[in-house]
């Protein structure tokens, strides 16, 4: 019978097939709906997370799975990967039962960004370390003929199990933190937006990564629970409002449910020919379009309906719509990179509706601290700071702040603008 030469090559091939395999195992049992709820959906909200947490986590077992093995030496090495092996099934079974449950005791105890953290290491490690002590145990028979007396067995040294420890908990913890923020502040958009369903499918993540990073000034849970009511609500209304309705009110209202329940295209349909005749419905058509992207679609939805309201008797609902939809244009505009369109429609509405000089004013000076033009910023809002100090004051002094920091002396100086902080 033929023996397959020892080979410090092939041990490393091994290696790295084996902790690949490794990943790729922990990856599908805590992602995979192989039970009642999967670890991702209990503890890690985003797929990302679980990767980056499943990565980290590998230096750490690896160098205790060598530790291991040399701590117990056994030329077995087969059977005892084989053995390793059974574990791994064993603990991948554990983990797949217990996630829900230990989900459900730390949403009852109220658990936060720690406690989970820890737990979502814990469970890498209970499912990536099986896996990778059998992959050391087999891989170990190479080296084991490779050692000799002037050539002794490779130790991992302290400070690897200190770094790779580090890299195992730290990294993950601040890629979490990160993730949260940014999607916390993504939710925010889609629910200024009123994109409900959206925004509660980032919501429900943040509660189930434990995050404290508010969604509109609400923490992630109480969000939770108030955009399921709303959710319900809307869903409860939208069954109640008949879908081959002729009454136009009815018909926005439908549109309106089905649009913050992110079904879009159904939102339009439901509209599109009332939009030609309804300032109320176009801008809500153009609303909707504007979620999908469709900027040129919205645009041109938005000035249909600013039309319409120009010739519309004057009333406040008039004047609130036709800033909507100057608004609208101005947002599309700069969304495309058409920037001197999207001041064009602001100073549009400076001319149009001198009672909404302070709304337009401050939106200018947003739109020019945008475009890199602080001088032009900072006049259009100390302006609206002027004309409306109640509504304007605050914010503009947040944004003069900004634009001090971001800007040379030599050109704005920076008393020039904290000045109006008495406002």
């Amino acid at each position: 019978m033929k023996h397959e030469r020892p080979s410090p090559q092939r041990a490393i091939f091994e290696r790295f097939c084996g902790y690949g395999a490794a990943v790729v195992i922990a990856c599908v049992v805590l992602g995979a709906p192989l039970g009642e709820s999967t670890a991702l959906e209990c503890f890690f909200g985003w797929p990302r997370l679980l990767v980056v947490h499943v990565l980290f986590v590998l230096p750490f077992c690896a160098g205790l799975a060598t530790l291991m093995r040399q701590r117990l030496p056994n030329k077995k090495h087969l059977a005892l990967a084989m053995v390793w092996g059974l574990v791994g099934l064993m603990a991948a079974s554990v983990s797949i039962a217990l996630a829900p449950r230990l989900a459900a005791a730390f949403d009852a105890e109220n658990a936060g960004f720690a406690a989970r953290w820890l737990a979502r290491t814990i469970l890498c490690v209970a499912v990536e370390l099986p896996w990778c002590a059998a992959v050391e145990v087999f891989a170990a028979r190479h080296d084991a003929a490779q050692t000799t007396a002037t050539s002794p067995p490779w130790r991992v040294p302290r400070w690897g199990f200190v770094v790779a420890f580090v890299a195992a908990t730290a990294v993950p913890a601040a890629y979490g933190l990160d993730v949260s923020r940014r999607e916390a502040a993504r939710a925010t958009g889609l629910l200024e937006r009123q994109q409900l369903v959206n925004s509660q499918q980032i919501v429900t993540a943040l509660a189930t990564a434990g995050s404290a990073a508010p969604v509109s000034g609400m923490p992630p849970r109480e969000a939770t629970k108030k955009l399921t009511a709303m959710i319900a609500a809307i869903e409860r209304r939208l069954q109640e409002t008949a879908e081959d309705s002729r009454d136009p009110q009815q018909k926005i209202e439908r549109a309106a449910a089905l649009a913050m329940l992110d079904r879009p295209d159904e939102a339009c349909r439901c509209i599109a020919s009332l939009a030609l005749e309804r300032p109320d419905a176009a801008l809500l058509l153009a609303a909707v379009l504007q979620q999908q992207q469709r900027y040129d679609e919205s645009s041109r939805s938005y000035q249909a309906a600013a039309q319409m309201l120009r010739e519309a008797p004057q009333s406040p609902q008039a004047v609130a719509g036709l800033v909507r939809a100057l608004n609208g244009v101005a947002f599309n505009a700069r969304e495309t990179g058409a920037y001197a369109e999207a001041e064009a429609a602001y100073q549009q509405g400076l001319a149009e509706l001198p009672s909404e000089a302070a709304h337009f004013h401050f939106q200018l000076g947003r739109h020019h601290k945008l475009g890199g033009r602080p001088a032009a910023a900072a006049t259009h809002l100390q302006e609206a700071a002027r004309l409306a100090p109640q509504t304007y004051a605050r914010q503009a002094e947040i944004l003069l702040g900004q634009i001090a920091l971001d800007t040379p002396g030599c050109i704005l100086g920076h008393n020039d603008y904290m000045r109006h902080s008495a406002w």
